[in-house]
């Protein structure tokens, strides 16, 4: 039976002449954005710190990665990418296999002793960044049998264990082994940039395997250099902890291109276990399903995705769930009030709304400018998801909205945003066959 997918694609065709040439470059801007995205993350707070006026110079910088970013989504939100291209190896002879193959272990080694000296050169120290320090003591509390969730006591500060169990239950095994669990995190990272920059995305309609690839090698290299190689990124993969989130989502879209429904479950399960930012896009993922996906493929994805749920938050029983999903949530939201009123530079110097809405005053208002935002999201999905690749991108416009909308958007909150928005160029294909 055709899917609306397909029936959708019929219809958006490209044409030849302007729209071709415009779709057959969306993958070249799209990797010049993601390195803008990069160096902003990495140095925007510090020519903020030049100007003299933070909070100034931020609600710029809030204006400019949104409006950018927002742009982009949409862009590929039109019609299929020009399939009539040349392959590669025809347009492309300069760069072959094996240097592209050069290339890129070269990029990997360079991170690796770029992100490994960082992690020597940084001490875990809670005064500067608790997460990885509370996830170490969780996980010692799991090992001997105590409720990892409970309040965590430093010399500066206590902290409460907030995060979802697929964000922390990964570092269990490296503190039990003794290991720096930074290196699960540096092995994260790797593996996302692997899937990125070296994996098969390319298929066709009907599933099968595509022979050549259209997507030009140094698209590939600039969007794994970016995550790699970033000041922001390593510095935080010296002190952070979502780098596993990372990877599921990479791995979920991965799947989501080739095909493998229950895989894809299984990353969709781990990624709402490790993030309350992506529940609000399950609509998106509902109406994806909906419309794309044949009875087999929703029910392997759907039963699959709940089986990992379930199974992760089974073991912390009523009392956790309402913990993970009603009191968590709140008191992120409480940091940001108070954030407000004794530390303000976490809300003036990050690119949020808050930036704009706090300092006026109107800081009550702020969830209620994402939820509309939010819905325009929703409503410009229904008319325009209709394969992988616009329901990516709506995904990648809602998370980045989400994101925006909390009151304290830490840098490493954007880097699932900029992924995504790095595996978008990746699911070019035919023209979608009925499933």
């Amino acid at each position: 039976m055709a899917s609306a997918c397909s029936s959708h694609n019929a219809l958006s065709k490209p044409v030849e002449g302007r729209a071709s040439i415009h779709t057959a470059r969306l993958p070249h801007v799209a990797v010049i954005l993601v390195l803008i995205d990069y160096a902003m993350l990495s140095w925007f707070g510090t020519l903020a710190e030049w100007t003299g006026n933070a909070t100034g110079m931020f609600r710029v910088g809030t204006g400019l990665f949104l409006s950018l970013n927002v742009a982009m989504c949409v862009a590929w939100l039109g019609g299929p990418l020009d399939e009539h291209r040349p392959p590669l190896a025809q347009t492309e002879r300069w760069l072959g296999p094996r240097f592209f193959l050069m290339t890129w272990g070269s990029l990997a080694v360079l991170a690796l002793s770029y992100r490994i000296s960082a992690i020597i050169r940084t001490p875990l120290d809670p005064a500067v960044a608790d997460m990885l320090p509370v996830i170490i003591q969780a996980g010692q509390k799991m090992l001997a049998g105590q409720d990892p969730y409970t309040t965590y006591h430093f010399v500066s500060h206590d902290t409460p264990m907030q995060w979802l169990p697929a964000l922390w239950l990964p570092y269990a095994p490296s503190v039990w082994l003794g290991i720096d669990p930074r290196y699960l995190g540096l092995a994260a990272v790797v593996a996302s940039a692997a899937i990125l920059g070296l994996a098969n995305w390319t298929i066709s309609g009907s599933g099968a395997l595509r022979a050549e690839d259209h997507l030009h090698p140094w698209v590939r290299i600039g969007l794994v250099g970016g995550l790699l190689l970033a000041p922001a990124a390593v510095w935080f993969g010296a002190i952070g902890h979502t780098q596993v989130y990372w990877l599921y989502l990479v791995s979920f879209v991965w799947s989501l291109s080739r095909r493998w429904w229950s895989w894809a479950g299984v990353c969709l399960g781990l990624c709402l276990m490790s993030r309350h930012t992506l529940l609000p896009l399950l609509p998106l993922l509902g109406l994806y399903l909906f419309r794309c996906l044949d009875k087999s493929a929703k029910t392997r994805l759907g039963l699959s995705a709940a089986v990992t749920v379930l199974a992760i938050l089974l073991p912390f029983g009523l009392k956790g769930v309402r913990h993970l999903f009603v009191e968590s949530p709140a008191y992120y939201w409480q940091l940001g009030e108070q954030a407000w009123t004794t530390t303000p530079w976490w809300v003036t110097s990050t690119f949020g709304l808050g930036v704009f809405l706090y300092p006026a005053g109107y800081g009550s208002a702020l969830s209620w400018v994402g939820g509309l935002c939010l819905i325009a999201v929703y409503v410009l999905a229904v008319h325009t998801i209709h394969d992988e690749r616009t329901f990516v991108a709506c995904l990648t416009l809602g998370l980045l909205i989400v994101t925006v909308s909390v009151p304290t958007p830490f840098r490493y909150e954007f880097f699932p945003v900029i992924i995504l928005l790095s595996t978008i160029p990746l699911l070019q294909r035919k023209t979608a066959e009925p499933r």
